[in-house]
Order: structure tokens, then C-alpha cells, then sequence
């Protein structure tokens, strides 16, 4: 039984979200969401975090607000898109991508900045620091948007890491 009180027969699909994000934590959240889908016949709607997070935010904020996410990549570079409210939906004013975190973008005084990260040396606004999407906006994303991602043959679907995993040689 789902903690919801439905049973797995009563799904119709399972979303999971897939990235960015922890490279354990999203290999994690979609190895588990393929085996529960391979076992129940179901398809999988992978989910973009970003998306599903500014989904969550345009319900919360302001018509017309724009509002950027910032969540750490490594010490050094950080994730960044930027949003736009549109009618309790969200747009996107700039596409995401990895910027340096040495650029030091004060993207603050243009946009409140949601995640775990800051572009500015003062530490990130603990209001602010929603750094993923409740599991409830992860779904109605899905439910809202996800026939044109859902996936029936989920063998080779990834995770969204945005860059290369590269295992470093700490011992060096």
C-alpha cells in the first residue's frame, strides 16, 4: 500500500525525479523507480527537478515574479536557471545550465534565488533554501506534463546529470 492509501495496481505511472541533482541521490531515486515500474508494468515519467521546482514556486509566488534556482554542482560551479510566473505555470527566462561559482553573479538584487546556493558572499537566505520539489509538485508535474516524456522502455533512461561524473584520486 502507497502512503496515499492507493495500491500499486491503481497507478497508472510512476515519476521520478530525474535530474539534476546528487549523482547518488538521482542513480538511487531511479534505479528504485525502475524496478518498481519492471515489476508493476508500469511506464516511468522522468521528471525535471528544475521544472518540477518551478512548477512548486509558481504556485507560491506572485504573478509576473521572476525567480532564478542555484543549487551546487561541486564547490566550484553551480546549476542556474532562471524563471519566469505566468499564470500559476513558470516559463523559462534562462535556460539551465552549469555557471563557474567564481563569477560571483549577483543575481540577487534582480530575482529572489531558490537552492543551495549563492552568488553573493553572503550565506543563502534560509527562506530561500528550497534547494528540490516536494514530492506532491514532482507528481502533479508529471500528471500535468509528463505524456510527452513518459517512457515504457526505460532500460537506457538516465538521469539528467548535466555534466560528466569524473571520480577523483583523492590520495594524490
Amino acid at each position: 500500500m502507497i502512503a496515499s492509501g492507493s495500491v500499486l495496481k491503481d497507478l497508472k505511472a510512476l515519476a521520478v525525479s530525474a535530474g539534476p541533482g546528487s549523482f547518488t541521490g538521482l542513480r538511487i531515486g531511479m534505479s528504485a523507480a525502475k524496478g518498481i515500474a519492471f515489476g508493476a508494468s508500469l511506464p516511468i515519467i522522468p521528471v525535471p527537478t528544475f521544472e518540477a521546482l518551478a512548477f512548486q514556486l509558481s504556485n507560491q509566488l506572485n504573478d509576473g515574479t521572476e525567480f532564478a534556482i542555484a543549487n551546487k554542482v561541486n564547490s566550484e560551479e553551480i546549476y542556474f536557471a532562471k524563471f519566469k510566473v505566468r499564470a500559476n505555470n513558470y516559463i523559462f527566462a534562462r535556460v539551465l545550465e552549469i555557471v563557474k561559482a567564481s563569477d560571483q553573479i549577483n543575481i540577487e538584487k534582480d530575482c529572489p534565488v531558490y537552492g543551495n546556493a549563492s552568488f553573493s558572499s553572503e550565506p543563502v537566505n534560509q527562506k530561500r533554501a528550497i534547494n528540490s520539489p516536494k514530492p506532491e509538485y514532482v507528481a502533479k508535474w508529471a500528471k500535468r506534463f509528463g505524456n510527452d516524456v513518459l517512457k515504457n522502455d526505460f532500460d537506457f533512461l538516465e538521469p539528467n546529470y548535466l555534466k560528466k561524473f569524473i571520480v577523483r584520486d583523492k590520495t594524490l
